[in-house]
């Protein structure tokens, strides 16, 4: 008797952590969905396409749970465990959900869409030398954001299997300062090349002190850019992040834009310095800079 209440109430649980994460409501939980796979434009079924389930929690190689869909482009999911689905094909570009979906449909169809390619070649914009960088790529698809980092090869990163959305890339080398760039993936299957020519990078380094001269330790040095600087926000984000300055008070920024006009900015606690502004040239040094707290 005991034994079947415990099994009643982890049954009740249970329900309740589906419903929680946005699981299939109770008229149409089921526990295997079937699932219909076809091409975005001509709705055509799309064979051998997988799907991937991984739970939340640690990422794992292997996946949790997988299937393949037949010559009819039918597929079957076995679970309805909450995690991410991945539905990947040749030629398409991989369509990403949360898992379990809620529909009230007995087959539930996803719409793949072609995909397209991306080359990014990194050049030094002075000597035009190939560059090894690390390249990110950020494509914000409604509702399926992805992205993907990978470094290049004698210069250049090659995507594939890329959805057409709008995006951004980031692309970083030793020595050199960060570039980011608003890109659109354009057409089906077409291949989209971006050049990115980086200049080498400056660096900042000083002290921040209190109203009586002494350093202050545990301080935040963080770099802003301009407004009329594209991605200017973002690459403040890259460009030093958040530079805590040690017992000694001193800082040092390193990947500094040149030839841009820039703000140093220092607060602890309640306290600010005013934003220290300058610019620099590219490859140069500046020390011996003082941000003082008010």
């Amino acid at each position: 008797m005991i034994f079947n209440r415990w099994l009643i109430g982890l049954a009740s649980c249970t329900s309740v952590l589906w419903f929680c994460v946005g699981g299939l409501p109770a008229a149409a939980r089921q526990t295997a969905a079937t699932i219909r796979v076809v091409d975005d434009r001509s709705g055509q079924p799309i064979p051998g396409a997988t799907a991937e389930l991984r739970h939340p929690g640690p990422r794992t190689e292997e996946p949790q749970y997988s299937a393949r869909s037949d010559s009819e482009g039918v597929l079957q999911i076995r679970t309805q465990t909450p995690g991410v689905m991945s539905l990947a094909a040749a030629g398409y570009a991989t369509l990403r959900l949360r898992w379990p979906v809620t529909s009230t449909e007995a087959t539930l169809t996803l719409r793949l869409a072609r995909s397209s390619r991306l080359r990014v070649i990194v050049e030094d914009a002075e000597t035009g030398a190939l560059l090894d960088a690390s390249v990110s790529v950020m494509l914000h698809r409604r509702g399926n954001p992805t992205d993907y980092s990978i470094s290049t090869q004698d210069g250049v990163a090659e995507f594939s299997g890329l959805a057409v959305a709008p995006g951004s890339v980031v692309v970083r080398a030793e020595g050199f300062a960060p570039a980011a760039r608003a890109i659109q993936i354009n057409g089906e299957g077409a291949a989209n090349v971006a050049l990115f020519s980086l200049r080498r990078a400056a660096l900042v380094e000083g002290t921040v002190l209190d109203g009586e001269n002494r350093p202050v330790s545990g301080a935040v040095v963080s770099v802003m850019y301009p407004p009329s600087l594209p991605d200017g926000r973002f690459l403040s984000s890259l460009v030093g992040g958040r530079i805590i300055t040690g017992g000694d008070g001193r800082f040092w920024v390193r990947g500094i834009i040149p030839d841009i006009d820039l703000a140093l900015l220092a607060r602890e606690g309640g306290r600010a310095a005013r934003p220290l502004r300058l610019r620099v040239e590219a490859g140069q040094r500046l020390d011996a800079l003082t941000l003082r707290l008010e």
